[in-house]
Parts: C-alpha cells; sequence; structure tokens
C-alpha cells in the first residue's frame, strides 16, 4: 500500500472547533422587512449626509473588525447586511450583540449601505453606533457638521435601532432565558512556577568560589519555596 492509500483511509476526528462552532450553528434570525427598511432609510438620510461625505465616520465604526473590538464597550447599536453570513462572520458578531445586550439591525438589501456614501469606492457591510460624538474626531475628520447636530442624529439612530432590531435566535445561547444562567468564563488554576536565571560565572573564579556562590543559590530557592508553600 502506498503513501497515498494510507491517507486516504484516515477518518478525521469530527470534534467540533470554536470555528464551527461559531459559523455552523443553527441559530435563526430574520432580516428587517422592506417596509421597515425603507422607514429606517427615510429617516437615516438627514442634512448630515447632505453636507459631508464622511459623515459616517462620526457617527459609526466601520467594519466588521472594529465593531468587534469595540462591541463591549462603545458600541450601543450594530447594522449589517445579511451577505455577511455568506462569509461566516455574521455568526460572530450575532454571538457578539447577544453576549452584550446590544440591539443589532441586519439589512436585507445587501447594496443599502453603498447608499450612504455617495461617489465612495468604500465597502460598508457592517457599522457600530458609537456611544457618543467625539468633538475631536469630528474636527480630524474635517467634518462640517456641528456636534449638537451629530449627537441628534446619533440619538435617534440608537432608537430607531433598539425599536426596529432584528429578532434572532441562538439555540446554544440564550442567555435572556429566565431558566438559563448567565455566561460565565472559568478563571484557568495558573501554578508559579519560580525559575532562577542561569549564571555565567567569569573564567578567572576559583571552583571554591563557585561551590560557595551555587550554596547560596539553593538556600535561597529553598526559603523561596518554602514561603510559597
Amino acid at each position: 500500500m502506498n503513501a497515498s492509500n494510507k491517507g486516504s483511509s484516515r477518518t478525521r476526528n469530527p470534534v467540533r472547533t470554536r470555528h464551527s462552532l461559531l459559523t455552523s450553528t443553527s441559530t435563526k434570525w430574520q432580516a428587517l422587512s422592506q417596509d421597515a427598511q425603507g422607514l429606517f432609510y427615510s429617516k437615516f438620510n438627514g442634512d448630515i449626509r447632505n453636507k459631508d461625505t464622511k459623515w459616517s465616520r462620526g457617527l459609526f465604526y466601520i467594519g466588521c473588525n472594529e465593531v468587534l473590538r469595540n462591541i463591549d464597550k462603545n458600541i450601543v447599536g450594530v447594522i449589517f447586511t445579511q451577505k455577511l453570513f455568506s462569509l461566516g462572520i455574521g455568526n460572530h458578531i450575532l454571538i457578539a450583540c447577544k453576549i452584550r445586550n446590544v440591539p443589532c439591525i441586519i439589512l436585507a438589501n445587501n447594496g443599502e449601505m453603498v447608499k450612504w456614501h455617495p461617489g465612495s469606492s468604500l465597502s460598508m457591510s457592517c457599522v457600530g453606533l458609537r456611544g457618543k460624538i467625539e468633538p475631536e474626531r469630528l474636527n480630524t475628520l474635517g467634518l462640517k457638521g456641528t456636534e449638537y447636530t451629530y449627537e441628534v442624529t446619533r440619538s435617534c439612530l440608537a432608537k430607531l435601532i433598539n425599536s426596529s432590531q432584528s429578532k434572532f435566535d441562538i439555540p446554544y445561547l440564550d442567555i435572556n432565558s429566565k431558566d438559563s444562567p448567565q455566561v460565565q468564563i472559568q478563571l484557568p488554576s495558573i501554578h508559579t512556577l519560580v525559575v532562577d536565571p542561569k549564571i555565567e560565572y567569569p573564567k578567572c573564579m576559583r571552583r571554591s568560589e563557585k561551590r560557595r556562590l551555587r550554596k547560596e543559590r539553593r538556600s535561597a530557592r529553598k526559603i523561596v519555596e518554602a514561603s510559597a508553600n
């Protein structure tokens, strides 16, 4: 039997990895209806969009990585398109929203966010609404709208996302159920080992002097181990 036949006769271990658990689940979700999406889009388009081409950067964290990095501290709502589920990362975002209790909107139209950037080639598929407007960020980006205007828009969007949030169910992670315990992460048991670095002795040092230094090190190590126990 050659090597190729040996390789083909092997059976793969059916152990489910963390990645397969997150991307191959029976998660049930429902995208925003066309009517609700039209209402959402009409409220979304305001004076800011007409004045600033970079208006979305003042309101959102843009991109899946930015959203996942900031979802536990600075984001009050998430908007993304259903095409992310074909890439696998859609389930990651849903689970993060579920754990952090962050409302999210799933848009049925994958090209909806393209309209938010007129004349831009930037592809948007996931954004996270910021918890507050930062004046310094607006100045750095050179946005024309005032902090007050952006804050009014941000507050309206937060209420809209909360009232129109998409419904979804993650069977193995339902922390909102009264019968299910809250998600808890057990800290690993860590045993600290005291490791002495290797000491380089000078070539001119006598053997008796080296023996004396080694004896002192052994005594000091015993004292440390005794105090640790």
